[in-house]
Protein backbone atom coordinates (compact mmCIF):
# COMPACT_ATOMS: atom_id res chain seq x y z
CA UNK A 1 0.00 0.00 0.00
CA UNK A 2 2.96 2.29 0.54
CA UNK A 3 3.67 2.28 -3.18
CA UNK A 4 0.34 4.01 -3.88
CA UNK A 5 0.95 6.80 -1.39
CA UNK A 6 3.05 9.54 -2.86
CA UNK A 7 5.59 11.41 -0.79
CA UNK A 8 5.31 14.42 -3.09
CA UNK A 9 2.39 15.73 -5.16
CA UNK A 10 4.60 15.64 -8.26
CA UNK A 11 4.84 11.85 -7.98
CA UNK A 12 1.06 11.51 -8.11
CA UNK A 13 0.96 13.77 -11.14
CA UNK A 14 3.65 11.73 -12.89
CA UNK A 15 1.83 8.50 -12.05
CA UNK A 16 -1.44 9.90 -13.38
CA UNK A 17 0.16 11.04 -16.62
CA UNK A 18 1.84 7.64 -17.02
CA UNK A 19 -1.42 5.76 -16.48
CA UNK A 20 -3.23 8.06 -18.91
CA UNK A 21 -0.54 7.40 -21.51
CA UNK A 22 -0.88 3.63 -21.03
CA UNK A 23 -4.68 3.84 -21.26
CA UNK A 24 -4.40 5.74 -24.55
CA UNK A 25 -2.11 3.06 -25.99
CA UNK A 26 -4.49 0.23 -25.15
CA UNK A 27 -7.16 0.28 -27.82
CA UNK A 28 -9.16 -2.42 -29.45
CA UNK A 29 -8.26 -2.35 -33.15
CA UNK A 30 -11.28 -4.48 -34.09
CA UNK A 31 -13.45 -1.50 -33.18
CA UNK A 32 -11.84 0.56 -35.94
CA UNK A 33 -10.50 -1.89 -38.52
CA UNK A 34 -12.55 -3.98 -40.93
CA UNK A 35 -11.29 -7.55 -40.58
CA UNK A 36 -11.29 -8.66 -44.23
CA UNK A 37 -9.61 -5.64 -45.84
CA UNK A 38 -7.56 -4.31 -42.95
CA UNK A 39 -8.93 -0.84 -43.74
CA UNK A 40 -10.85 1.37 -41.36
CA UNK A 41 -14.54 0.48 -41.20
CA UNK A 42 -17.90 2.22 -41.45
CA UNK A 43 -18.24 3.07 -37.75
CA UNK A 44 -14.86 4.83 -37.85
CA UNK A 45 -15.84 6.64 -41.05
CA UNK A 46 -19.08 7.95 -39.60
CA UNK A 47 -17.39 9.05 -36.36
CA UNK A 48 -14.54 10.77 -38.23
CA UNK A 49 -16.87 12.52 -40.69
CA UNK A 50 -19.19 13.72 -37.94
CA UNK A 51 -16.17 15.03 -36.04
CA UNK A 52 -14.91 16.77 -39.19
CA UNK A 53 -18.25 18.52 -39.73
CA UNK A 54 -18.56 19.55 -36.08
CA UNK A 55 -15.03 21.00 -36.15
CA UNK A 56 -15.64 22.81 -39.44
CA UNK A 57 -12.66 21.01 -40.92
CA UNK A 58 -12.12 21.11 -44.70
CA UNK A 59 -11.78 17.56 -45.96
CA UNK A 60 -11.79 16.02 -49.39
CA UNK A 61 -13.19 12.59 -50.09
CA UNK A 62 -12.68 10.23 -52.99
CA UNK A 63 -15.81 8.09 -53.07
CA UNK A 64 -15.47 4.71 -54.79
CA UNK A 65 -18.59 2.61 -55.36
CA UNK A 66 -18.22 -0.64 -57.26
CA UNK A 67 -21.56 -0.88 -59.06
CA UNK A 68 -21.27 -4.55 -60.02
CA UNK A 69 -20.16 -5.72 -56.57
CA UNK A 70 -23.25 -7.86 -55.91
CA UNK A 71 -22.90 -9.60 -59.29
CA UNK A 72 -19.20 -10.23 -58.61
CA UNK A 73 -20.00 -11.64 -55.16
CA UNK A 74 -22.66 -13.93 -56.64
CA UNK A 75 -20.25 -15.11 -59.35
CA UNK A 76 -17.12 -15.58 -57.20
CA UNK A 77 -18.62 -16.71 -53.93
CA UNK A 78 -17.88 -15.49 -50.42
CA UNK A 79 -14.24 -16.53 -49.95
CA UNK A 80 -13.02 -15.41 -53.37
CA UNK A 81 -14.86 -12.10 -52.97
CA UNK A 82 -13.01 -11.60 -49.70
CA UNK A 83 -9.74 -12.31 -51.53
CA UNK A 84 -10.76 -9.70 -54.11
CA UNK A 85 -11.49 -7.14 -51.37
CA UNK A 86 -8.07 -7.76 -49.79
CA UNK A 87 -6.44 -7.29 -53.19
CA UNK A 88 -8.32 -4.04 -53.83
CA UNK A 89 -7.51 -2.75 -50.34
CA UNK A 90 -3.84 -3.45 -50.98
CA UNK A 91 -3.95 -1.59 -54.31
CA UNK A 92 -5.63 1.42 -52.71
CA UNK A 93 -3.21 1.48 -49.79
CA UNK A 94 -0.29 1.30 -52.22
CA UNK A 95 -1.65 4.25 -54.22
CA UNK A 96 -2.13 6.21 -51.00
CA UNK A 97 1.46 5.56 -49.93
CA UNK A 98 2.96 6.11 -53.39
CA UNK A 99 1.22 9.48 -53.82
CA UNK A 100 1.85 10.57 -50.21
CA UNK A 101 -1.79 11.49 -49.70
CA UNK A 102 -1.84 10.82 -45.97
CA UNK A 103 -5.42 9.64 -46.52
CA UNK A 104 -7.49 7.54 -44.21
CA UNK A 105 -8.93 4.71 -46.29
CA UNK A 106 -12.21 3.12 -45.30
CA UNK A 107 -14.15 0.11 -46.50
CA UNK A 108 -17.84 0.70 -45.82
CA UNK A 109 -19.19 -2.64 -47.14
CA UNK A 110 -20.73 -3.85 -50.40
CA UNK A 111 -17.94 -2.52 -52.61
CA UNK A 112 -17.82 1.00 -51.18
CA UNK A 113 -14.43 2.52 -50.39
CA UNK A 114 -13.60 6.04 -49.20
CA UNK A 115 -10.37 8.05 -49.18
CA UNK A 116 -10.64 10.89 -46.65
CA UNK A 117 -7.94 13.49 -47.13
CA UNK A 118 -7.24 16.59 -45.11
CA UNK A 119 -7.36 19.64 -47.39
CA UNK A 120 -3.71 20.33 -46.49
CA UNK A 121 -2.69 17.22 -48.50
CA UNK A 122 -5.29 17.42 -51.25
CA UNK A 123 -3.37 19.28 -53.97
CA UNK A 124 -3.18 16.23 -56.21
CA UNK A 125 -6.58 14.75 -55.44
CA UNK A 126 -7.62 14.90 -59.11
CA UNK A 127 -4.51 13.02 -60.19
CA UNK A 128 -4.97 10.45 -57.44
CA UNK A 129 -8.64 9.89 -58.29
CA UNK A 130 -7.68 9.32 -61.92
CA UNK A 131 -4.91 6.91 -60.90
CA UNK A 132 -7.44 4.95 -58.82
CA UNK A 133 -9.89 5.02 -61.72
CA UNK A 134 -7.28 3.73 -64.19
CA UNK A 135 -6.14 1.01 -61.79
CA UNK A 136 -9.70 -0.23 -61.25
CA UNK A 137 -10.58 -0.02 -64.97
CA UNK A 138 -7.84 -2.55 -65.68
CA UNK A 139 -9.81 -5.11 -63.73
CA UNK A 140 -8.38 -7.76 -61.48
CA UNK A 141 -7.13 -11.28 -62.04
CA UNK A 142 -8.14 -13.47 -59.15
CA UNK A 143 -7.84 -17.24 -59.10
CA UNK A 144 -7.21 -17.31 -62.86
CA UNK A 145 -10.33 -15.24 -63.61
CA UNK A 146 -10.34 -11.75 -65.06
CA UNK A 147 -12.86 -9.66 -63.18
CA UNK A 148 -13.99 -6.32 -64.61
CA UNK A 149 -14.95 -3.72 -62.05
CA UNK A 150 -17.50 -1.02 -62.74
CA UNK A 151 -16.16 1.55 -60.31
CA UNK A 152 -17.92 4.88 -59.97
CA UNK A 153 -15.45 7.40 -58.58
CA UNK A 154 -16.32 10.86 -57.33
CA UNK A 155 -14.44 13.66 -55.62
CA UNK A 156 -16.31 15.49 -52.90
CA UNK A 157 -15.24 18.46 -50.83
CA UNK A 158 -16.63 19.14 -47.39
CA UNK A 159 -18.14 21.54 -46.55
CA UNK A 160 -18.20 22.97 -50.11
CA UNK A 161 -20.11 20.11 -51.79
CA UNK A 162 -21.70 18.62 -48.66
CA UNK A 163 -22.66 20.91 -45.83
CA UNK A 164 -23.66 18.16 -43.41
CA UNK A 165 -23.12 14.53 -42.54
CA UNK A 166 -26.55 13.34 -43.72
CA UNK A 167 -26.20 14.78 -47.23
CA UNK A 168 -22.76 13.18 -47.63
CA UNK A 169 -23.97 9.77 -46.46
CA UNK A 170 -27.06 9.90 -48.68
CA UNK A 171 -24.99 10.92 -51.70
CA UNK A 172 -22.41 8.21 -50.99
CA UNK A 173 -25.11 5.57 -50.86
CA UNK A 174 -26.86 6.71 -54.06
CA UNK A 175 -23.78 7.62 -56.09
CA UNK A 176 -23.41 5.09 -58.88
CA UNK A 177 -27.00 3.94 -58.59
CA UNK A 178 -28.42 7.18 -59.95
CA UNK A 179 -25.57 7.82 -62.42
CA UNK A 180 -24.72 6.06 -65.64
CA UNK A 181 -21.23 4.58 -65.79
CA UNK A 182 -18.92 6.61 -68.02
CA UNK A 183 -15.53 5.45 -66.78
CA UNK A 184 -14.64 9.02 -65.81
CA UNK A 185 -14.08 10.61 -62.42
CA UNK A 186 -17.01 12.74 -61.31
CA UNK A 187 -17.12 15.78 -59.08
CA UNK A 188 -19.89 15.96 -56.51
CA UNK A 189 -20.50 19.62 -57.34
CA UNK A 190 -21.45 18.59 -60.90
CA UNK A 191 -24.01 15.94 -59.95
Amino acid sequence: MDSLEAAYPIEMFATTVGLLFIAMLIQRPEEHVEIITGLRKLTSYTADIKKGFSNGKNIHIILINIANFNAIRDMLGFDTTNDLLRLLAGKLAELNKKNKLHADIYYLDKGKFRFVIDSFYSEDIDITANLINNALKQGVNIKHMDVNLIAHICIGRCPDDFDNYESLMYFGERFGVDNEYTGEVFYARDL
